[in-house]
């Protein structure tokens, strides 16, 4: 469980929004990619889930599958 947790961190990690975010899309979009989208209506919604869901995880994690802090920062000021 911890490899996956940890998989998925280094993921998201790869996968984030130059801004802060993710949205639904997030693990078929290449690694450091920054696809610009309508920032109302469902991609805000989907980026608010995505970035909220991640870091609710993120809270309940065991610290060995934390991302670096500069990540959970920049989420957190998105």
């Amino acid at each position: 469980v911890i490899a996956f947790l940890q998989d998925m961190t280094r993921r998201l990690v790869q996968h984030q929004h130059s801004d802060g975010y993710w949205d639904g899309r997030w693990p078929d979009q290449p690694a450091g990619s920054d696809v610009k989208e309508n920032l109302s209506g469902d991609g805000l919604a989907d980026r608010i889930l995505a970035t909220g869901h991640a870091l609710e995880w993120w809270s309940l994690a065991p610290q060995e599958c934390h991302p670096p802090r500069e990540v959970l920062a920049k989420s957190g000021q998105w």
